[in-house]
């Protein structure tokens, strides 16, 4: 009986760690994806003062 409650709370913490680890993933994976989008924009906002400027 010991050993069967010992393997529920293993499996449970197992599952709970992987849970976390896929979180964890997706959201480094967003924010990485997303982190992209200022720079260009930034880089955009950029060009568009330097062919205000040359106008």
């Amino acid at each position: 009986m010991k050993i069967f409650l010992k393997n529920t709370l293993l499996n449970r913490y197992f599952k709970f760690i992987l849970v976390c680890i896929v979180l964890s993933g997706a959201s480094f994976w967003i924010v990485s994806s997303a982190g992209g989008v200022p720079d260009s924009y930034y880089a955009n906002k950029e060009i568009q003062t330097d062919w205000n400027a040359t106008l």
